[in-house]
């Protein structure tokens, strides 16, 4: 049997992806190539006329019709990157978009001293955490001082978080709880602690789930996707419990669906915590990150 040249296996990858309906199928082709043969898209370039092994090959059809079948690249070949940093990834987890980086660089820019409004030490805490890659992200990029919670209802997503954190060299800087949001720390009764709370909750509504495109839908876990009947059950959730869980003054920082601001805004007015709430926009232009400013909270005394 001949074997076939890197640009054959290219050129037929290409093909296969593109009747697939696939975008950029040529640069798709590359990238699981390049898992599979473990070089650089460069180096796959300067080695177009070198054969595949066998053995190679079969990898690499395997892996060329799971995403043909329109299985996200990033369960294919294990890994995605987030704020420049290499993550684990599995379908026990949600994969790390770019938009989610928002919250990293609104974080950057809040603790200069020109813009502070809350005041160092940082307590963070990342409920919903993933694969980690926001907690993980600020655990490597803020000051020393800060100290760093990560919180996830599934114990298999917690496990490819901390396999993440090991991977980085932070896992003993994390404080690491099992459970839902904030009930995972009740037991930890802390009482008024964290001044910057983040997270991504599951915004998809009953009415968005089937619209999702097939790579979403049908591969990534639901629970990490599905919000409740309209989307807005995690968030309510959390603006619920916030107040027995910050001290003043915090932020509170949420990705949300592109349409969701008006329903969001609307809880955080009703809890009557915020004094002030801005949005900040992803690159389509999309309202996707909530960020509100706690400055006091409601007497807890009695009478």
């Amino acid at each position: 049997m001949q074997l076939k040249t890197v640009s054959e296996v290219l050129q037929g990858a290409s093909l296969s992806l593109r009747k697939s309906g696939i975008a950029m199928p040529r640069f798709e082709a590359e990238l699981l190539l390049s898992y599979v043969t473990g070089y650089s898209r460069i180096e796959l370039f300067e080695k177009q006329t070198e054969r595949i092994k066998p053995a190679t090959l079969l990898i690499f059809d395997k892996a060329l019709k799971k995403r043909c079948a329109h299985k996200p690249l990033a369960y294919i070949t294990g890994e995605k990157y987030f704020y420049g940093y290499r993550f684990l990834v599995n379908d026990d987890v949600l994969i790390p978009r770019p938009e989610t980086e928002l919250i990293v660089d609104r974080v950057a820019e809040l603790i200069k001293p020109e813009n502070r409004v809350i005041d160092p030490p940082y307590t963070i805490l990342d409920l919903g955490t993933g694969t980690g890659n926001i907690a993980i992200t600020l655990a490597l990029v803020m000051p020393g001082t800060t100290e760093v919670w990560a919180v996830d209802i599934s114990k298999p997503a917690l496990s490819v978080a901390q396999k993440n954190a090991q991977m980085h060299a932070v896992r003993d800087k994390i404080i690491w709880r099992k459970g839902n949001y904030f009930q995972a720390i009740e037991k930890d009764a802390l009482g008024s602690y964290f001044n910057l709370i983040v997270a991504n909750p599951p915004y998809v509504s009953e009415d968005e789930f089937p619209l999702l495109p097939i790579t979403v839908r049908e591969y990534e876990p639901k629970k990490a996707l599905f919000g409740g009947k309209d989307g807005l059950d995690g968030y309510r959730s959390i603006i619920r419990e916030i107040k027995n869980y910050v001290r003043v003054p915090a932020i509170l920082m949420m990705e949300a669906g592109c349409k969701q601001k008006e329903q969001i805004e609307q809880l955080c007015r009703s809890s009557n915590l915020f004094h002030d709430i801005k949005w900040h926009h992803d690159l389509a232009g999309h309202n996707r990150l909530m960020e509100g400013l706690i400055q006091a909270l409601p007497c807890r005394c009695d009478g």
